[in-house]
Parts: structure tokens; sequence; C-alpha cells
């Protein structure tokens, strides 16, 4: 085995400590042995597991004499242990097991931990044996897998790159004892993962950079200025950062351990076993990174980056044989796929690939759109069934066409994006299966077709839950998947396959089971059952809101459920994409959710007219049946007989008095709908007013002020889009049904079949043939909609377009934005004109041939000439409602393209809602206390983490820190603008149990931009308090230091303020704000920014008003000028969303950390420019 030699020879030197024990002791350890039949064992060295009295005595020396990188790896250590003593007892089991256990093993459930706990060198040299013993390991397994040469190459890079970390720090040395495993997971392709080897190597390779770091940053010879506070904060993130990189490595060991044996002899891994991700190493990197900067010298910053490009060469150059090797794992797998046993039992399990239904969905769909879904991220529900440990089933229930298909694949498609979900000690991916049941196909409308599905992801993720499906296929083949018992056998291998070890966390989801025909029952009992028997599975479920299913899931009484009921309170508002095509039946449907708005309910006039103007439509209908007879009755008497038929003539005025659009009937019916139109319109706008303020402020900071106006500004839409429905569309199909009936009983069924087939060929080109104009229809809406946006902004930014001269671009973009909408409004009109000239020939084409048909049936005497004059006459009035709805087809359109908007409106859930059983609260005494509240804007990325103060009435509690640090989103989750996870309490209630307009009643806030309404003075501050008098506003206004100034206005309290207040300054608005904050008279105050932009002498004035006003309140204030919170009774500054410092400004100071640091740029900057300030000299 000369091939192995140069590992064998490896020797680990340590560095020369100040008794030089190390290198003496060192060389004396000898070479581990392996013989014969116990060449895969490792023999210990009893230097080893029996240290001598000697090194017994001086161990507790060197302990106490340790460095400071020892010191922080060993506390790092230490806090892990205590952190997660299972992870840590785990890995040194594991160890203890390499040293003196059997390895063809993996069962640590007896062997007990002999890593060395109290001696430094003992340990080190457990360590250094088994480093060794590893190299020799890897050597033996590369020689017997077929490529020798190729695992030598890659043994060699591996070596070289471990060498250089572990020899040059033995220090470490029980931190990176795993090395002898890590070495195995870089040179055997077929063992380990990419994710995970790739991860194991950038730690290595980084290795010297994080040993200097600790030196170079916290050593405090080498540190300057007077910062301990500082440097104490920055050693706890180093020793943070220490333990994150423990954390990953051990986790890495035994996740690789657990299966090596299996791997070796089978090669059977096809995905990645474990795909821990380098995030909270990154994150934890970047953490000191940033801290250190306050107060590193070039020289620091220097030996940091070189030892930072040092290491990326050592990636770049030492690592060539391991990327060879991950792309040997790639070709490893792509063979195990092919192998064709496998291939075929794949084959028999797939009826279809749940992948394909997601596509096949999406593109029926119209296509996926992601605002649509992105609501459900942030409900409450949804994330305490993700967070929530014991939380594995959510159902989410509602009628068809509610959106439950594309809201799951919304949330599959998240879940693709974050499957690096790591559970507390494997860290593996979470695993993602999901199904679409689909009654009307026979592969996807049954229990059976759902398990298949299901299994199938499964295995095709994780390989090697193969094992759990052949145990029944060898025994069954294709029958497993076909015959009688297949769903009873597939839920035995799917409940086991889901027990695996290998699986730390799963989900897995089932749309649409209320579609599922046959053995839905089972399926349902399959579901509660393993959702309740492993909290590692969580589970999310659609179908109709059905109390039978309900029972079944076992959610009665308890459990996650999501209604998507559209109510006036409903689901998902969302910029529509490119939509599919739908039918006017389609989309009327949709506007039944907005009946309750358009019935006069409670208005019994209204409903009479309501009754009244259905009752015309009715005698229209009559009158148009009438007319054309009576006109054939006149000419068949005026032919047969020589006197005046005076008497048919009145009936026919009186027909033609009723009939038509600007007949009796019509005008009158257009009459009585006048109140029942503007009740309607009333009801709508109001209802999508109070909706829109319904809505949280998530949804007005995604979404542009012209795009929300504009759709409130639809609700004509809608109604003009109904009356033509109603009082056109519907009138004109009855005029054509009752022509066929009438046609076929007077005449033949051969007028009827042409008039059937006229009638059809008209809608046909009208409806149909539109379906070629959706998308230009849906283009001319978005770039309504845009034009509208560009317009709003342009205005509302007025001031911005001045202060850059950009009323040039401005008209610009105005001017582009207007043709792009008039380009694709000319492409509509076209298309409209075309299917207008297709309608003309189909009219043409039906009058010839009735008239024709007509006429020769008069001239052979088969038919007398009234006859065919009711017939010409009927036909011209059928013609009639046809022409009109080919003119009403446009601004149908239009109204429907704009309601559109407006609908999707009404289908917006608000995220934050009052719960169930909310109370309100009644008195407020002020005491706020936050514990472990956590929040995320984008949950992907924390804004809060572990949140927790108290503060209590009548203090003062100051937020400092650098922007971006989560102050403003404090006072946000206090106002109950966003839901969170942790607790927030006032006065011993938890906000989320109390109603949000209870909490808000107490509640003043002065906002870091104030915005005012385009009214009077007087207005803005009365609208804090409609009740208070004149008396009391001057009051507020000489608090916050803005009387005085009112009254030199010309107009004083009565003047005009101007869009958003914008004919004032900053600090008058400002100034107004705290007045109008303070008339609320709230109990708990807070200024957010408050007084960012007055002066010194002003801001001192509202500061000692604020502290008389403030007895007995309290108050909370976020300050970048730290001058302006001084006085607080507890300054809390935050980093990185958290509270890093807690205290007074005194305590602050002394602690010298963070706030401290801030003081003194500030107290810098300040003489700075006092410096510069011209010295004032006397006159003459």
């Amino acid at each position: 085995m000369a091939s192995v030699n140069p590992l064998e020879k490896l020797r680990f030197k340590f560095r020369t400590k100040r008794d030089g024990t190390h290198d003496a002791v060192a060389a004396s350890v000898p070479q581990p042995t392996t013989t014969g039949s116990t060449a895969g064992r490792l023999s210990p060295h009893p230097a080893v597991l029996k240290a001598s009295p000697a090194l017994q005595e001086t161990s507790d020396s060197l302990y106490s004499t340790q460095s400071l990188p020892e010191r922080l790896w060993n506390r790092a250590y230490d806090a892990l242990k205590e952190e997660d003593p299972q992870l840590v007892d785990t890995y040194e089991r594991l160890l203890s097991h390499q040293l003196e256990g059997d390895p063809t093993s993996t069962d640590l459930s007896s062997q007990k931990n002999s890593i060395e706990q109290g001696s430094s060198e003992k340990r080190r040299y457990q360590m250094t044996q088994l480093v060794v013993a590893g190299l020799e390991k890897t050597g033996r397994e590369a020689n017997i897998k077929r490529d020798v040469e190729k695992g030598m190459q890659v043994v060699s890079s591996a070596k070289a790159l471990m060498d250089t970390a572990v020899k040059a720090y033995p220090e470490a040395s029980l931190a990176w004892a795993g090395v002898c495993i890590i070495i195995e997971m870089l040179a055997n392709p077929v063992k380990q993962t990419s994710a995970n080897r790739e991860g194991i190597a950038y730690v290595i390779s980084r290795m010297e950079w994080y040993w200097r770091l600790s030196s170079l940053l916290l050593d405090e010879n080498k540190a300057k200025g007077n910062h301990g506070g500082l440097r104490d904060e920055l050693e706890k993130h180093v020793i943070a950062l220490y333990k994150t990189l423990l954390a990953y490595q051990m986790k890495s060991v035994y996740s690789y351990y657990r299966s090596r044996h299996v791997v070796f002899w089978r090669d059977v891994i096809t995905l990645d076993d474990w795909s821990g991700t380098l995030e909270t190493v990154y994150h934890a990197e970047k953490t000191v990174q940033e801290d250190s900067a306050a107060y590193n010298t070039e020289s620091i910053k220097g030996h940091l980056e070189n030892l930072a490009e040092a290491a990326k060469s050592q990636q770049e150059t030492l690592l060539p044989g391991i990327h060879q090797a991950f792309r040997d794992h790639t070709a490893a797998q792509r063979e195990m796929l092919q192998e064709k046993e496998t291939m075929e039992c794949l084959k028999h399990l797939r009826a279809t690939d749940p992948r394909d239904d997601k596509k096949r969905i999406e593109r029926i769909k119209g296509g996926f759109l992601t605002d649509a879904s992105n609501w459900i991220l942030h409900h409450p529900d949804f994330r305490h069934w993700r967070d929530d440990a014991q939380s594995q089933l959510l159902w989410i229930k509602g009628d068809p066409g509610k959106g439950k298909t594309m809201l799951l694949i919304g949330i599959i498609k998240e879940l693709e994006l974050t499957s690096a979900l790591a559970d507390n000690l494997t860290a593996k991916p979470a695993v993602l299966s999901y199904f679409f049941c689909q009654r009307s196909d026979s592969r996807l409308n049954n229990a059976t077709a759902v398990l298949r599905g299901l299994i199938y992801l499964l295995v095709v993720q994780q390989p090697l839950l193969m094992s759990h499906l052949w145990k029944k296929y060898d025994h069954a083949g294709e029958g497993l998947f076909k015959d009688v018992n297949a769903f009873v056998a597939l839920s035995e291998v799917f409940a086991t396959m889901l027990r695996d070890p290998s699986i730390t966390k799963a989900y897995i989801i089932v749309d649409a089971l209320d579609e599922c025909e046959t053995d839905q029952k089972q399926l349902l009992d399959l579901i509660a059952e393993n959702a309740s028997a492993s909290p590692r599975v969580k589970w999310i479920v659609s179908s109709r809101n059905r109390r039978d299913i309900e029972r079944q899931l076992k959610l009665e009484d308890s459990g996650m459920k999501i209604c998507l009921e559209m109510t006036h309170n409903a689901a998902a508002f969302y910029r529509p994409g490119k939509p599919h095509f739908k039918s006017w039946f389609e989309y009327s449907r949709g506007y039944f959710i907005l009946s309750s708005y358009l019935w006069p309910e409670g208005e019994p006039w209204l409903q009479l007219l309501v009754l009244l103007s259905f009752l015309l439509i009715v005698g229209q209908r009559i009158v148009n049946i009438l007319m054309p007879i009576q006109i054939g009755i006149i000419a068949n008497t005026l032919l047969l007989s020589d006197r005046m038929p005076w008497e048919m003539l009145a009936w026919l005025m009186t027909f033609k008095f009723l009939h038509g659009g600007a007949g009796l009937l019509a005008s009158t019916r257009s009459l009585l709908w006048i109140p029942v139109a503007q009740y309607s319109y009333r009801s709508l706008a109001t209802a999508a007013f109070e909706h829109a303020h319904s809505l949280g402020l998530e949804f007005y900071l995604s979404k542009r002020t012209g795009e929300v106006l504009s759709t409130l500004n639809k609700a004509s839409s809608v109604n003009q889009y109904l009356e033509q429905i109603t009082f056109q569309v519907l009138p004109m199909i009855f005029d054509i049904i009752i022509a066929i009936i009438y046609f076929c009983s007077y005449y033949n069924a051969i007028y009827g079949a042409i008039i059937a087939i006229f009638a059809w060929s008209y809608l046909y080109f009208q409806i149909y043939l539109s379906r070629t104009r959706d998308d230009e229809r849906h283009d001319m809406n978005e770039a309504d909609q845009e034009e509208e946006a560009v317009k709003n902004d342009s205005i509302t930014s007025y001031e911005t377009v001045k202060y850059f001269n950009a009323e040039q671009y401005e008209f610009r973009r105005y001017k582009n934005s207007l043709q792009n909408f008039q380009d694709i409004q000319l492409k509509c009109f076209h298309g409209a004109s075309t299917i207008s000239i297709c309608r003309t020939l189909a009219m043409i084409s039906g009058f010839l041939i009735v008239t024709t048909l007509g006429a020769y049936e008069v001239s052979y005497g088969l038919r007398d000439v009234g006859s065919f004059v009711t017939l010409v006459a009927y036909f011209q009035q059928l013609q009639s409602p046809l022409d009109i709805f080919g003119t009403l087809c446009r601004p149908i359109g239009l109204a429907m393209m704009f309601a559109e908007r407006f609908l999707e409106l009404f289908k917006v859930q608000p995220a934050v809602v009052d719960s169930p059983n909310a109370k309100k609260l009644d008195r407020c005494e002020g005491r706020i206390r936050w514990s472990g509240v956590k929040f995320s804007y984008d949950w992907r990325k924390p804004t809060l983490q572990d949140l927790s103060f108290e503060c209590v009435p009548g203090t003062t509690t100051a937020f400092v820190g650098e922007s971006g640090g989560g102050k403003s989103t404090v006072f946000r989750l206090l106002y109950r603008y966003f839901n969170f996870n942790g607790s927030v309490e006032i006065d011993g209630h938890d906000v989320r149990e109390l109603t949000i307009d209870s909490v808000r009643r107490h509640m003043g806030v002065v906002p870091q931009h104030t915005i005012l309404f385009n009214e009077t003075l007087m207005y803005n501050l009365r609208y804090a308090n409609q009740n208070a008098t004149d008396e009391e506003i001057f009051a507020a206004c000489r608090l916050a230091n803005i009387h005085d100034r009112i009254m030199t206005f010309p107009e004083g309290y009565r003047t005009e303020v101007g869009e958003r207040g914008l004919r004032l300054s900053g600090g008058e608005r400002q100034r107004v704000a705290i007045a109008r904050m303070l008339l609320k008279n709230p109990k708990i105050m807070m200024l957010d920014e408050a007084m960012s932009s007055l002066d010194s002498s002003t801001e001192q004035e509202i500061q000692k008003g604020l502290r008389s006003v403030g007895k007995g309140r309290t108050m909370l204030i976020i300050a970048h000028r730290l001058s302006t919170v001084t006085h607080a009774d507890q300054i809390l500054v935050l980093h990185g969303g958290r509270i890093v410092e807690k205290g007074t400004h005194a305590e602050l100071l002394a602690l010298n950390g963070r706030y401290a640091l801030m003081w003194e740029k500030q107290c810098t900057a300040n003489e700075v420019v006092e410096e510069r300030l011209p010295t004032p000299t006397s006159a003459g």
C-alpha cells in the first residue's frame, strides 16, 4: 500500500509555547497500527487513554496560561455545550467511538464518552491520534474504490488543506477533532453532499483568519483607544462566531457518520443528505467585521484582508481535486437513477408527476402571480403553523373559484426557495411533496393516486427512501400500485418513509381533497393520523368548506384553519398579470361577492323600484312580440278590405309609444332605476373606501398611491357594467329565444333555424372573436393604470421635480405613458372595427336569406303578404338589440376592464385583525412589556430578534442606534400595524387579545414624516379630538411652541396648509403633529424623530412642556440626536434588531460601548462645526 505512505508519515507540529513542552510530547506519540483482520480498527495508544502523572501535574498550569484565542475557543465550546448538550455529547461519543469502538458499527447508544474533559493536553493527544487514523482510513478506502489514482489525488488535496489548519493551531484541537471524518467527506465523492463538503472546505480554508481574528481585534495590547465596553461586545460576537463554526462542524460530522458505511459499500446517496448552508457562518463573520470596523487600525484591517486573500487563494489552489470529486459525485447520482431496476420501479410508481401538474395548472390559470399569495406568508395562522412545533396540520378551505390552488402553488414556491430549514441536530433540508386532486381526471381523483404522487416526489428528493418501497415492490411488482390493496400497502410505505431518520422535516401539501372520489375517507384518516403522529411532518390541505372533512381531519374544536370565503373582509389583492380567457359569465360570477352592496337591503321603497323596473322589462318583451304581429295584421287588412283600420292603427300607435329604447316603458324604467343606481354606487364607493382603510400598512407600503386611488375611482364602472348586462344584454338574449320560438311555431322550423344561426353567428363574431383582444384589453388596463400613476406621482412630488429641474423629464415620462396607452388603445379599436365588419356581414346574410325565403313562399301562395311583412318587421326589430349590443360591446369591455381591478380590492384581507375573543382596553395605565418579540418584513431576513424590555408608567424610554436597526418597527408593532412572534403586553394584557381600536385610542404618535390634510390648521389639530374646544387647542399648541407662530399667519388657525401640509416648514409640521398628539391625551406617547427639524432652543422648550405633560404617562422616543434623550429613564441601543445595551445616559457612557462611541462621534462632530463657525468681531 505504497500509495498511502505519504499519509502515514503525517505528523502534527505543535506551536512552540513558553516552556517548549508541546514539541517534545508530540514527538513521543507513536503511530497507530493496523494488522490483518483489524485493519479497519483503530488501536488506541496508552498515552492517549492514560496520561502520565507528569503531564497531569502540568495540565492545570498550562490551562491557566492559555492564549487569548485558546480562551475564546474554549469559552465557545463551553457555551455550545451548555446551549446544546445533546449535540456536543453525541459528537464526543462519536469521537470516542472512533478511538475505541468498532468502526463497522454506527450504533452509539452504548458508547461512553471517553474524551478527556479535565486536561487540555490529554485531549490534544486524543485529537492527534484521531487525525492520523482518519488519514490512514481515507487512504485505505480510496484504494478499495475502483479509481485509486483519482481517490488519492483528492486525499492529497484535502490533506494539504487540513494540515495547514490543524498543525498550526493545536490549541483548538478539540474544536477540530472531527477532521479525521471531515477528510473522508472531502475525499470520497459518493459519501457526502456537495453543499456540506464545500461548506467544510470554506471553513477550513479560513482557519487562520478565524484564529488570528481574536488576537488582532481583542488583544488588550493592540486595542487602541478607550473602548473597553465595545471590545467586550466584540469579544461576545467573536465567541458567537466560534460557536457557530463548532456547531456547523459537529452537525456535519454527525450527519456524515450516520450513513458512511452504507454509503461506502452501496454507493446509493444520490441527492444531498445534508444541505446545511453557510448563512449562519457568513452572518456571524459579518457581525464581527461590522463591530470591529468601529475602532480597527489600518494595520489590523490590512492583516485581516491579507488573511482573507490567503484563504481565498488556498481554496482556489488546493481544492481542484475536491471540485472534481463533486463532479464525480453528480455523475454517480445520474448513474444510480439510470439503473434499470430503479427506473422500472419509478416508472410503475409514477402515475403522474405533481411537478408537471403544477406547471399545467399555472398555465391554465394564466400564470402564477407572486403578489396573489404573498399575503398568506404573513397571515397569523400560517405563521403559527410554520413556526410552532406543535402545529402539524393547516386546512385552507373555500368554495371553488376562491384561489385555493394558486395559493398553495405560491406556498410551494416559497417552501422550495427556503427548503434548507434545519432542525436542532442534523441540519438536514426539509423535503417537500405535494399533489393536486382533480375530479375530472382518473389519474388524479383517487386516494391511491395521491399516495403515488407524494411517494414519487419523496423518493426523487431522498433516494435513500427507495429501500422502503423496494421491500414491497420486490414481492408485488407493478401490482403494488394497482391491485385492490394498493392504498393499504402504499399507506404503510408512506408512513415508514415519513418516520425515516433521514427526514428531519417534511412538508406535505394536498390540494382539493373534496375532489378525491375514491377512498376519500381513508385518505383523510391517513392525513389525520400522520399529522398527529410525527412532529417532523407538517401538512397543508385544501378543500371546500365541508363539515365532514373538518370532522375527519379532527379540526372541529381546534386546529389551524384559513377560510377564503369572499366577504367584505376577504383575501388576496394583487396586480393582475396576463389572465387566461374568461367568458362574460365567468366575469359576471365574480360580481356576486358585491351582491350585498348592490341589493338595497332594508330599503323597501328602493326594493319596490327594482321590482317595478323588472316588470317594465317584461312588458317591453311583450310589446316587442306584438309590434311586428300588428304590422302584419294591418298589411293583410289593407289588402283584403277597402276600409280604414283605425282601431288597428290605434293599437299600433300604442305599441310604438311603448316600444323601443326611447319608448315609455324604457324611459319609465330608466327613471325608476336612478335612485337604485345611486344607492348601489354610494354603497359600493363607501364600502370600498372603508375597506381600503381596513387594510394593513404592508398593503400601502407595497402599492403606489396613484394605483390605489385609481382603483377606488372604479365604483362607477361596476355600476355601469351591471346596468348594461341587466338592461341590455340579458333582455337581448330573451328576445332572441322568444323570436326563435315564435318563428318555429308560427312559420316553421326552417325559419327558426335561420334566426338561430344568424343570431349565433352575430354573437360569435362579437364575443368569441374578442378572445384575440383579451391581451390587448389587459395591456390597455395596465397602460391606463401606469398613465394615472405617473401623473399622480409627478404632481404629488412637485417639489422634488423642481429641486432637480426635472420638468422636461416628467413631461417626457407622462407623454410616453400616454402614448403607450393610446398605441394599445388603437390596437383595441382596430380589432373592434374588424369584428364590426364581420357582424355586418352576418346580419346582411341572415336578412337576405329570410326575406328571399319569405318572398318565395308569398309568390307561390304559401303565405299571405301580412306574414311576410311580419317576418321583415320582426327581423328588423331583432336586428336592433343586436346592433345595440355591438355598440355596447366596447363600453362594456372598458367598464369590465376598469371594474376588474375594483373587484380585486375586495379580495384583500387585512393582515392584522381582531381575534375572535378580543376584549376592549377600557382603562390604560401605560405599563408595557415586550418578551422575546421577533419580526421580519421578509421572513427570510429578520428585522427584530428576541426583543425584551419593560416600560413603567411615568417614565421615558428612548430607542437609539443606526438607521435600519428596527427602531421605527418597534412603534409599528406596538401600534398593531403588523403581526409578530413573541409577546407585547399593555397593563398585563397581550395586545393580540385586545381590540385594535381600543389599543390605539390610548396611544399618541408623532411620526417621523408628518402628513397633514389639505385643510385648515384648526381642522388638522381638531382631527385628534373632535370635541376639543378652541382653548384646549390653543393650550396644546403653546406646549408644542407653535401657537405664537400660527398667530403670525394672516388667517391664523384658519390658514390652509396645502397638500400634505407642504405650505408649512418641516419644523412647523412637526410642532403641529406634537400639538395634535397632545390633544388626543394618550397614556402612551410615541415620538419618532419628532424634533429632528427643530432648532435647539425650540427643542428645549418643547421637551420642557412634554416632561410636564408626561407625568404619569409612558413616553417612548426614537432619536438619532442623542442630546434629545439624555433625560430618558432608560435608553435602549438597538443593533441588528437586538438590544445590545440598556441603561441611563450616564450608565451607558460608563459602559464605554456602542452608545458611548455614538455619543463621542456626535460630540466630536459638533465641536468640528463650532470650530469652523466664524468668530464674531466687535464693531469699529
